[in-house]
């Protein structure tokens, strides 16, 4: 079970105190069973969305200081460190920082994920993970936040994502379809079917942020 941050929610209804909720995070984490957990980030594409102004550079530095509170709580769930950025070097600022004070070097206790991919061009959204990927130490889990689409599956595993989450099964589902491995179809309205999603297990898989695993995805692979 993965407990996210929710700060797209919050950005939406104007409510940036909610990225001084570390504590809250900490909280949480001793009272619920969580096998993964998010810091408090500021993703950069909702916030270019919401009438707030602040600047990237400022939004970079919150999230660089709500990692190093988060790795200063003791959470026994794996702690997942949120890369945001505009641009590339947005992302590599944090990363940088990630590793200098020593973050990157254990495997077990740690996860990087990779936000603010949703809303752009997914030729560039691939680029910064193309990039990122190639920084991050080999053994460290990656979970790619938002993009976990059937359409988008060949290249996270090509690009060695281990995880990643999607809201495609519960806005699918809201115009009544389903979703199966080729795309989604629209459900006849006479057959009176129930709203919800009938999936295969390995697109399930994807939306629960399981790992990847690159052996069991068949013809995905090349979908």
């Amino acid at each position: 079970m993965m407990l996210d941050s929710g700060s797209i929610s919050a950005i939406s209804r104007g409510d940036l105190e909610w990225l001084k909720k570390t504590d809250y995070v900490a909280y949480l984490t001793r009272n619920y069973p969580f096998d993964i957990v998010a810091n408090i980030d500021l993703p950069i594409m909702a916030l270019k969305k919401s009438k707030n102004k602040m600047n990237s550079k400022k939004a970079i530095n919150i999230n660089i200081k709500n990692i190093e509170e988060f790795l200063a709580k003791d959470i026994t769930a794996k702690k997942l460190l949120v890369l945001q950025g505009n641009s590339i070097s947005d992302y590599m600022n944090i990363l940088y920082h990630i590793y200098m004070i020593g973050a990157l070097s254990d495997t077990e206790k740690h996860i990087i994920g990779i936000g603010s991919l949703v809303g752009r061009n997914w030729n560039e959204s691939v680029e910064i993970i193309r990039i990122l990927m190639e920084e991050v130490p080999a053994g460290i889990w990656v979970h790619a936040f938002g993009v976990g689409s059937y359409r988008r599956l060949s290249d996270l595993i090509r690009l060695s994502v281990r995880s990643t989450d999607t809201a495609l099964a519960s806005r699918t589902s809201s115009f009544g379809k389903v979703v199966y491995p080729g795309g989604n179809m629209k459900m006849p309205k006479s057959k009176n079917f129930h709203q919800g999603v009938i999936m295969p297990i390995n697109m399930a898989v994807v939306t629960y942020k399981i790992p990847l695993v690159h052996d069991n995805w068949g013809g995905l692979r090349d979908a």
